[in-house]
């Protein structure tokens, strides 16, 4: 067994190690809260089914109060809700919040493998083993492992899509790769229902290609794992719902009269309890939401197009008004990783590799521009530059030595 053998198996010990001193030094077990989906969660194990919002007097809550069944629900995707749902079968807090996160922290162990694996179809070896480091070490990822939510799915959904995808270029038996790519789309639309944008974009790039069957295969795959959540929600609600009803609050969410995140007003307030007694509560909130939003736009476009601007800012700089993304910890890395990424960009021997890049940032503009932009979006984003910025670096380290040679 040589050196270079070793590398990969030592940095994904490493990226554990890392995480478990988080998880049991840096992490308070005892406050994690899984929001929506612990409330979804509790509700199906107390009986009231996928249910979330109920009102306690005229406030506006999640979960269950006392006698009062909430609203059936399909306010969040149900795949981490799912899983969460699995861990509340333990009773003993500590111990579940203990083997959700150490759960994730498996996952992102994964992550740390598929990206090497990824980087290295789409770069060379070198270039792998240092997305691996900078995945394994980079602190918010670290961080995200640790913490109640969907990013890490998405990040493990993301480098396994996208390596299928490079790998389509030579593989004899194609079916397979492409059959696996619908399969882990329709997966992870489950998880993150904006990831239905992803997928419509790799299906119109295929279709410039003239790829026909490729595009109907992982199209099929896809709805064939999207479409029974679907159903549920047609007989459930009796309305169309194929994905989710909180696009309405995100779309108003990102196009209000005033400010970016603003939950809603006091007319919103007044209006949503007037449907306290419709059972499709939800679907008349999403729809009250989604006609605040479009009338926002209306009333006032050049404040959209600031709000453009400013979603933007966010999605690849950070949002100075969150702690979080002004931490050290977090804003010196990601500058690190812009200016690599611009670096390996600049490289003219990358084009073969940029196209799928390319998708995938028209992705997160479509998604961030038509809802808005959290601290996690640039967290999730990052999986993809990695590689490109790995590539970055092994190009500036190559720049230097040859110049110190010469």
């Amino acid at each position: 067994m040589n050196f270079k053998s070793l590398i990969l198996p030592s940095t994904i010990f490493i990226a554990l190690l890392l995480r478990l001193y988080f998880l049991f030094y840096q992490t308070n077990i005892h406050t994690i809260n899984y929001y929506e989906y612990g409330a979804i969660a509790e509700n199906i194990h107390n009986g009231n089914g996928y249910s979330l919002f109920y009102y306690n007097n005229d406030k506006l809550e999640i979960g269950s109060y006392e006698n009062i069944a909430p609203y059936k629900s399909a306010f969040m995707p149900p795949g981490y809700t799912f899983i969460v749902y699995l861990f509340y079968f333990l009773n003993d807090l500590e111990t579940r919040n203990y083997l959700i996160l150490i759960f994730q922290i498996l996952l992102s162990l994964l992550v740390v493998f598929v990206i090497y694996l990824l980087t290295k179809e789409i770069f060379n070896f070198t270039s792998a083993l240092i997305a691996a480091a900078v995945a394994a070490a980079l602190p918010e990822f670290i961080y995200t492992s640790c913490l109640p939510g969907t990013t890490i799915f998405f990040h493990l959904g993301i480098v396994i899509i996208l390596l299928l995808l490079y790998r389509l270029k030579y593989t004899v038996n194609s079916k397979i790769y492409l059959v696996q790519i619908g399969i882990a789309f329709g997966i992870l639309i489950l998880f993150r229902s904006e990831v239905i944008f992803l997928l419509l974009l790799v299906l119109i790039y295929l279709s410039t290609k003239r790829q026909f069957k490729q595009i109907m295969i992982i199209a099929l795959t896809s709805f064939i794992i999207i479409i029974p959540w679907g159903i549920r929600n047609f007989l459930v609600f009796n309305e169309f719902i194929p994905l989710t009803t909180s696009a309405g609050l995100n779309f108003y969410r990102g196009h209000n009269p005033y400010a970016i995140g603003v939950w809603a007003d006091e007319e919103i307030v007044e209006k949503l309890i007037q449907f306290k007694a419709d059972p499709n509560f939800e679907f008349q909130m999403n729809e009250l939401y989604l006609q605040k939003g479009f009338e926002n736009i209306i009333k006032d476009p050049f404040q959209e197009l600031k709000y453009v601007f400013t979603k933007l800012f966010h999605l690849w700089i950070f949002n100075p008004q969150d702690k979080r993304t002004t931490s050290i910890y977090y804003i010196v890395p990601w500058f690190v990783i812009l200016g690599l990424l611009i670096i390996s960009l600049n490289n003219s021997n990358n084009w073969p590799g940029r196209n799928y890049l390319y998708l995938f940032l028209l992705y997160f503009h479509i998604v961030v521009i038509l809802f808005f932009c959290l601290p996690r979006y640039q967290t999730m984003m990052k999986i993809m530059i990695i590689p490109f910025a790995s590539e970055g670096l092994r190009l500036l380290i190559n720049r230097i030595i040859k110049k110190n040679w010469i």
